[in-house]
């Protein structure tokens, strides 16, 4: 076990009488890696992309925040991008066990070197950019993760029900 995740495993068990697996301090460790800043900043985007267009801006939901960060951190933990992972519940699922009742929902998924990049590149993506472009959508959760320098995200839509 590297220095670094040896000590993030101790600080996290102190006090605790009750031993994790290694694996679950993995997971720990890429949730200390979340990125509320960018997080913040890829709503603004997101919005300014909408207002450009004439469209009302999302609002940021916390249950669909949670949603997003945790699926980032699932395709983190396992280097891989996709919007289901093997054993992976789907995004329908995914919300609704995050309590999030939607009419509609979508989903928007990226990897690389920095998150900036990543509204430019979903601008450029017909499916994507359709994500953010969808007036039907009026709330989103956006989960950043770093991990070794590479950023996963996640843009969660939804449409909820009243």
């Amino acid at each position: 076990m590297p220095l670094r995740r040896a000590v993030v495993y101790l600080l996290l068990l102190a006090g605790s009488t009750v031993l994790q697996p290694p694996a679950a301090t993995q997971s720990l460790q890429v949730v200390a890696n979340t990125n509320s800043e960018a997080e913040r900043r890829l709503l603004e985007m997101l919005n300014q992309s909408r207002i450009q267009q004439g469209l009302a801006p999302l609002r940021m939901d916390q249950r669909l925040t949670a949603a997003a960060r945790e699926h980032s951190r699932v395709m983190a933990d396992r280097g891989q991008l996709s919007h289901q992972l093997p054993g992976e519940a789907n995004l329908s699922r995914r919300l609704r066990d995050s309590q999030v009742a939607f009419i509609s929902a979508g989903e928007n998924i990226d990897m690389g070197n920095g998150w900036q990049q990543a509204h430019s590149a979903f601008m450029a993506s017909p499916p994507h950019r359709a994500n953010i472009l969808d007036d039907d959508y009026e709330n989103v959760g956006i989960g950043v993760v770093e991990r070794h320098g590479t950023y996963w995200i996640t843009e969660d839509f939804a449409r909820p029900i009243r």
